[in-house]
């Protein structure tokens, strides 16, 4: 017994002398590079924290370009420059499914941080192209004011419930909780669902910021799906608006990647391994996020205590979106 735990303390600090001799070697070639590019749909504000952090941890990265765009203005922007061969990018973070059609399109660098151990199956590429830094639960929303709590919803067939005719939003464009909810219904009861759910005159929205802030307002007293965050932290600001999950939840997460072409790929490689530790991922815990690192808890601790998290799976997503949204728009009409 004591040889084996002798042989096991050895094996240990071999492998932390190793993985910082590659810690320093990225550090040393880093210093050779010029500015980081990093593009990704995360808003400014939270890119220029985690730069500003990163910068101050590496004192040698005096620039880092941030380009933050919505999702579909991004994945167009970094198609047209991958195609036109200018290849700007040296790190992306963006939604998984189009992480997956980045990666199939050979966009992507393979690389397996070593801080990639410390996250779960679902949370990164099999193949080791990319790991989720953080994830988003789908959720059904209220406003508190007008739904008392004894009638939250305890299950989605409750949103069946002739009270809540006409009084629902739900995002006119959510194709991937769609399809997520069909694989977990199957297929058969999940399209009964929706089409009974469609007769409950929907108010449609095109985004889930703008479906928040109706919610809020008064103008709706329930949302189908949004992420879990965005309402929470409207809710601890005392708005009128509350959450509920139903079991399983299905989460959707968010993947960062080194760029297949990085003209500075050793300082994209420090990046990704920063925004994944665990000091990168206390950081998107406080910036109100939801980290998908193992023992890292969101700092609004509500957002995942007790739940079932099922992260969405993004090559199943790829596969089956354009019949989803065919489904999806056949069903409600928007």
């Amino acid at each position: 017994m004591m040889a084996k735990i002798v042989c096991a303390f050895f094996i240990a600090i071999v492998v932390v002398n190793t993985a910082a001799a590659q810690q320093g070697s990225l550090e040393e070639k880093a210093k050779q590079e010029g500015p980081l590019v990093v593009y990704s749909d995360t808003n400014l504000r939270d890119l220029q924290i985690l730069a500003k952090a990163f910068q101050a941890k590496y004192g040698f990265m005096k620039d880092v370009q941030l380009l933050s765009l919505p999702i579909e203005r991004l994945f167009a922007k970094i198609t047209t420059e991958f195609q036109a061969g200018t290849y700007n990018p040296d790190v992306i973070s963006m939604s998984a499914g189009q992480t997956v059609s980045a990666k199939q399109a050979g966009w992507l660098a393979k690389y397996v941080s070593p801080e990639a151990q410390f996250y779960g199956k679902g949370f990164k590429d099999p193949d080791g192209f990319w790991t989720s830094n953080y994830m988003n639960t789908n959720v059904i929303a209220l406003n508190s004011r007008h739904v008392r709590a004894e009638i939250y919803p305890k299950s989605y067939q409750d949103l069946l419930h002739e009270r809540w005719k006409g009084k629902m939003g739900i995002n006119n464009a959510h194709y991937r909780w769609f399809i997520n909810m069909l694989e977990l219904m199957g297929e058969k009861e999940g399209i009964a669902f929706m089409r009974a759910l469609a007769r409950q005159e929907l108010r449609p929205a095109g985004s889930q910021t703008l479906l928040v802030q109706l919610l809020a307002a008064g103008e709706m007293s329930l949302v189908v799906n949004v992420n879990g965050h965005s309402v929470e932290q409207l809710r601890v600001k005392d708005a009128p608006v509350d959450w509920v999950a139903v079991n399983p939840v299905i989460v959707s997460i968010h993947p960062i990647a080194v760029s297949a072409r990085a003209k500075n790929p050793n300082s994209a490689r420090l990046f990704v391994d920063f925004v994944l530790s665990k000091e990168g991922q206390i950081l998107i815990s406080d910036l109100q996020r939801i980290p998908s690192r193992t023992g890292v808890l969101p700092k609004l601790e509500r957002l995942t205590k007790g739940l079932e998290l099922r992260p969405s799976d993004p090559v199943f997503e790829v596969n089956n979106l354009q019949r989803g949204e065919k489904q999806f728009r056949e069903i409600f009409k928007f």
